[in-house]
């Protein structure tokens, strides 16, 4: 638990939130170490991920058109298509995963955690 609560530090979003709170986001996370060429699925349904590439880069599909990098949250129907099954890495990667709908739960229930969001995204 303490290995994925400093991975979510990494992320700027998360960098100020105290451990204590990171706690609960640490338990509904996965952690994929990539290495070049391996995939990382969205699901779907009630399955469905969201995706936090902490390092690394992957692309969308077989033809690399579409990159992303690290330091970005993933959400289908939000910043990426919704009918995306997987990304692949271009190279070794570190990405955590996330059942969307736990993930905007935690978040909703947690004042605590939304306070530093809200408070990081002002300054």
């Amino acid at each position: 638990m303490e290995d994925k609560v400093k991975l979510l530090r990494r992320y700027q979003l998360f960098f100020s939130i105290p451990d204590y709170l990171l706690v609960d986001l640490a338990r509904i996370i996965t952690v994929h170490n990539l290495n070049k060429n391996e995939k990382v699925y969205f699901g779907s349904g009630t399955n469905e991920k969201i995706l936090i590439i902490l390092r690394g880069e992957l692309i969308k599909g077989e033809d690399n058109n579409e990159k992303y990098t690290k330091k970005v949250i993933l959400t289908p129907g939000m910043n990426i298509e919704s009918n995306t099954k997987y990304l692949k890495a271009t190279k070794k990667s570190v990405v955590l995963s996330a059942n969307r709908y736990e993930y905007f739960n935690l978040l909703v229930d947690n004042t605590g955690i939304l306070q530093h969001i809200f408070e990081i995204i002002q300054n």
